[in-house]
């Protein structure tokens, strides 16, 4: 629903840590309900936690830089802090946010990390490339999906994306989570595999000087789907797993296909907020 729009301040989030989410919608209260996404016997996954009559906010309209195309919502006020206790499960998690009536809905997705269990299986979960194609405020990174206003790129499409802003992405786009990644996660955890969970973003502080590389501390690092942008520190990351040993498996279509950066956001100056 365009009325309940919502975006999670950061991709992943350590086991023990609060996320904050940001909704914008003209309701007075929504409901947001947390599921851990899996196999769970052919459910698909399972509700961990539920928030009642959170406030309703209608926020302010995002910002937009007409020359790069860039849209941030990074002046949100947060609506709702929710806690990761210790003993939640890695994996790809699913925000749902409902009206009372439950007539309206939207959702986000975000990863609660273990980073100090070295399990055999790390998969990253490509937020990256989610970001890329999202068109969120009328500008991704293509032109086929932008609005007809030129950037600098002299197209349509916008050369910088933000990260905090919502997913225009549905449950069927093949450029998002569920279309080619979830399938995946229910076969791995069917098939009982010992699994824990990151994100590209995750990936790119593994590549950076001085930074622990958590890739480092599993048999096999995984991406499936489409694991398409990647920043120079994603590579040396997966580069320094690959010469340490460590198994890559690449389940995905055009990997690695452009290089990106990442830089601050431009209001609240951010860290790794804009791509």
């Amino acid at each position: 629903s365009e009325d309940i729009e919502i975006y999670a301040a950061s991709d992943s989030v350590k086991a023990g840590d609060s996320l904050d989410f940001f909704v914008d919608t003209s309701l007075s209260a929504v409901n947001i309900l947390i599921y851990r996404t899996g196999y769970y016997g052919g459910m698909g996954g399972r509700l961990i936690h539920t928030a009642s009559d959170v406030t309703g906010i209608k926020q302010p309209d995002c910002a937009r830089a007409e020359d790069t195309g860039l849209r941030t919502c990074s002046t949100w006020k947060s609506t709702y802090s929710l806690l990761i206790k210790d003993d939640w499960v890695s994996g790809v998690y699913l925000a749902q946010i409902n009206s009372p009536d439950g007539q309206q809905q939207n959702d986000t997705v975000f990863v609660v990390r273990q980073d100090d269990r070295p399990s055999a299986m790390l998969y990253q979960m490509s937020t990256s490339t989610f970001q890329a194609y999202n068109n969120y405020g009328g500008k991704s990174t293509y032109s086929w999906n932008s609005g007809v206003c030129e950037t600098v790129a002299e197209a349509p499409r916008a050369v910088k994306v933000s990260l905090n802003r919502p997913y225009s992405a549905t449950f069927d786009d093949p450029n998002y989570f569920f279309r080619a990644e979830y399938p995946m996660l229910r076969w791995l955890e069917q098939q009982g595999y010992e699994v824990t969970y990151s994100t590209s973003m995750d990936t790119h502080r593994s590549g950076k000087t001085k930074e622990k590389n958590h890739l480092l501390d599993h048999q096999i690092f995984l991406a499936a789907g489409h694991d398409e942008y990647w920043s120079q520190e994603m590579r040396d990351a997966i580069t320094a797993a690959r010469d340490s040993g460590v198994h890559l498996g690449f389940f995905s279509a055009n990997t690695g296909y452009w290089r990106v950066r990442f830089e601050p956001d431009p209001l609240t100056n951010g860290p790794d907020s804009v791509m």
